[in-house]
């Protein structure tokens, strides 16, 4: 019997733009359907716990969930990759009367 391939992530809600992008870009190149679930690092951990079951796990949070993760049996230790990091930025437009920040870079 035929079965439709599909991978189900679990994957940090910072992401989500790119997130969605790369999603729908495998699945058009592999023809692989993905459940792909956005939240929070603590959701997401928890929602892997409850469940017990994801193919990928991209918890954007601090090292703290994956070693609670690691620590808990949810992810195979030899599977952890760092894939990047997020740079918090404040952007507005140059001179703004609304910003009292004099941050020199």
């Amino acid at each position: 019997m035929w079965q439709e391939k599909k991978l189900t992530i679990l994957r940090g809600v910072a992401t989500r733009l790119p997130g969605i992008e790369i999603v729908e870009a495998f699945d058009k190149a592999t023809n692989i359907k993905i459940d792909v679930t956005f939240n929070g690092a603590g959701p997401l951990l928890s929602s892997l716990e409850l469940s017990k079951s994801g193919d990928l796990y991209l918890g954007i949070g601090t090292l703290n969930e994956m070693e609670l993760a690691l620590n808990k049996r949810l992810v195979e230790p030899t599977s952890i990759r760092k894939l990047g990091y997020l740079v918090p930025a404040i952007i507005t437009q140059k001179d703004n009367p609304k910003i009292s920040l004099d941050l020199k870079i």
